[in-house]
């Protein structure tokens, strides 16, 4: 939802969800589980640490062995609740004893908080019985992954997915960020084929059900994956395709972060750039705003 109100974040910038020229992206980074988990552990982490100041605690201190594992208990905690068999549930006083050995003879953040902003970040589940909480680790990758694509997205007009934020899953939300064009209308997400995206995604993406939904009840997925499906195996001069000769390294380093998807930028030999037709206007922005004049040539 941050991404159709941009705000402040918590956390620091390198995890603010944002769209870079049609792009889900967590900072500079495109999203994908594996970032969206490291945002998760970061937070979860920074929080509690927050709350143990705030009630007056004190960190481990200053150096030695514990001063270094105080910045991050997530991964003890994550090995410790990865241990557990498939039906196993544990008190969030138990991991006390864990986190207390590690940290010895430094304070241990408090496994009651630990346990609690695991579950508000979605890191752990919560089974309540009686007045207990009983704690594992939740998995992103199979959260929600029964739920059937028709109760997330919608098709408009035969050429446009409708995400529905609230609902998708988040596997799904990686691999339809992967192979589309995302856009903002209102309060919607909207997905729009992406050729590059399509085109360098992997068999396995191609096969998975999800893409397959889409592909049956989406006419412009349909149309350009029959397109690439002819060229499979050949090789293709894009049309779609631009290069750019940037010599200043300052201003092709502010190129480069500006797009780190390599479906948006690949940085060539001898100074170039390689970017679709659709992220000109973006890298013109760019390149002028650094106060650098833009010359143009075609190729005959």
């Amino acid at each position: 939802m941050e991404v159709f109100e941009p705000r402040a974040s918590s956390a620091d910038r390198k995890y603010l969800l944002r769209l870079r020229s049609g792009r889900l992206c967590i900072g500079e980074r495109p999203f994908k589980l594996a970032n969206l988990l490291a945002w998760q552990r970061y937070e979860w982490n920074r929080s509690v640490w927050a709350a143990a100041k705030n009630k007056g605690g004190s960190p481990a201190p200053a150096g030695g062995a514990a001063s270094a594992r105080v910045d991050n208990f997530t991964p003890i905690v994550a090995h410790a609740f990865s241990r557990l068999a498939p039906d196993e549930w544990v008190r969030g006083e138990a991991l006390g004893a864990i986190l207390r050995l590690f940290y010895h003879p430094a304070r241990p953040p408090d496994a009651r908080e630990v346990c609690e902003q695991g579950w508000r970040l979605g890191g752990l589940t919560r089974l309540t019985i009686g007045e207990h909480h009983h704690y594992r680790l939740a998995d992103l990758r199979s959260a929600d992954s029964e739920r059937k694509p028709e109760n997330y997205l919608q098709v408009s007009n035969d050429t446009t997915l409708v995400v529905d934020m609230r609902l998708v899953p988040y596997r799904s939300l990686e691999l339809i960020a992967g192979i589309s064009r995302l856009r903002i209308d209102g309060s919607r997400l909207e997905a729009v084929p992406d050729f590059i995206g399509l085109g360098r995604a992997p068999a396995s993406v191609w096969s998975d059900p999800l893409t397959q939904w889409v592909q049956a009840h989406t006419g412009s997925f349909r149309e350009m994956m029959a397109r690439i499906e002819v060229q499979r195996g050949k090789q293709i001069i894009h049309d779609n395709l631009l290069l750019a000769k940037v010599k200043d390294l300052s201003l092709k380093v502010q190129i480069q972060k500006a797009f780190p998807d390599p479906a948006q930028l690949v940085v060539l030999p001898n100074d170039y750039l390689a970017f679709p037709r659709g992220s000109l206007a973006d890298i013109q922005q760019l390149v002028t705003r650094s106060g650098y004049v833009i010359r143009t040539t075609k190729a005959s």
